[in-house]
């Protein structure tokens, strides 16, 4: 039988299958259980057109989103990703509009 800290110092780096096997008792469960053969390591799923980021936002925005998707439904990120698809459509042709309304007052002037 191990002691906590043996178990402890195996947990800390990566254990070797014969100490694997010594968690369940001598008997590899998991492999008796399931079938790794096809196993891969990566993301537990891609998502198409999705990539996974680290951003950081305010507590208050982030706060607001989770509040609106807990009670109107929904997923805050979903939501959080809608406001940003308005935003980016309210800015294009932004530069356009703004050199038009330039042109239009030195025309004038």
């Amino acid at each position: 039988e191990r002691g906590e800290d043996e178990i402890r110092l195996i947990s800390a780096r990566k254990a070797s299958p014969g100490e694997c096997k010594a968690y369940a008792g001598g008997v590899d469960t998991m492999k008796a259980e399931y079938d790794f053969s096809q196993a891969r390591r990566g993301a537990a799923a891609i998502e198409p057109g999705k990539t996974r980021v680290t951003i950081r936002l305010d507590n208050d925005v982030l706060d607001w989103y989770r509040k609106q998707a807990q009670e109107h439904g929904g997923n805050y990120q979903t939501a959080i990703n809608a406001a940003l698809r308005e935003q980016m459509s309210a800015q294009d042709g932004a530069i356009e509009r703004v050199l038009r309304r330039v042109i239009r007052k030195e025309m004038l002037t």
